[in-house]
């Protein structure tokens, strides 16, 4: 049941995405040596891979795009050139700088979940 489960999401994936989109998930993934089908879970959980998704947060804080990328990472993405414009509006630039956060925290503690 779980493997129908994961054909229809992988299916679904692919009418419901255009093909450079899917790309970024490869090419991020190659980049950063990460499972591009990991980043394209996080991007599924996190806004159902919707590159317009902006998630409210308690603490006044806001989440971007795909990868939904915390604002509270602004100033730092500013200093590497990445703009706030950029994470809404380039679904790629989102997807990359997901897989560096993620890149960031695997080297940190590890490929733990």
């Amino acid at each position: 049941m779980k493997f129908l489960k994961l054909l229809i999401v992988i299916f679904l994936f692919g009418f419901f995405t255009n093909a450079s989109f899917a790309d970024c998930f490869y090419l991020a993934g190659r980049d950063y040596k990460i499972d591009p089908d990991l980043l394209r879970a996080i991007a599924w959980v996190e806004s159902k891979y919707n590159p317009n998704a902006i998630g409210k947060n308690n603490n006044n804080s806001i989440d971007i795009g795909l990868m939904q990328i915390n604002s509270q990472h602004i100033n730092y993405l500013k200093s590497l050139g990445i703009t706030p414009y950029q994470l809404r509006n380039d679904a790629c630039m989102n997807i990359y700088t997901g897989a560096y956060f993620l890149a960031l925290a695997f080297n940190k503690w590890g490929v733990t979940w």
